[in-house]
């Protein structure tokens, strides 16, 4: 969750290691964008490799503006220390 009580819906890619060519990823993007749910992809270092509309609307920024980053960029420490930990337990 974030600052608010609205579910995040985690989205881990299912084939580690494995870079996705651009039609894939303009579908997934397509498909995610189109869900009122905040979806995100993360790497092992909790970086964020892509989120949806929905999910950056939450903060107010673009969708681009958050690769790259992690939770720590955008929220308190200890909201994004929780965070991390969710991240590790699903990896």
């Amino acid at each position: 969750m974030l600052l608010d009580d609205t579910p995040t819906v985690p989205c881990v890619p299912l084939v580690h290691g494995v870079a996705w060519d651009a039609a894939a990823l303009s579908w997934f993007t397509a498909l995610s964008d189109g869900l009122p749910h905040r979806v995100f992809v993360k790497d092992r270092q909790s970086r964020y490799l892509h989120v949806n509309r929905s999910y950056a609307e939450t903060l107010n920024v673009s969708p681009e503006s958050l690769l790259g980053t992690d939770d720590f960029a955008w929220f308190p420490a200890e909201l994004a220390e929780r965070y991390r930990v969710g991240d590790v337990s699903v990896m």
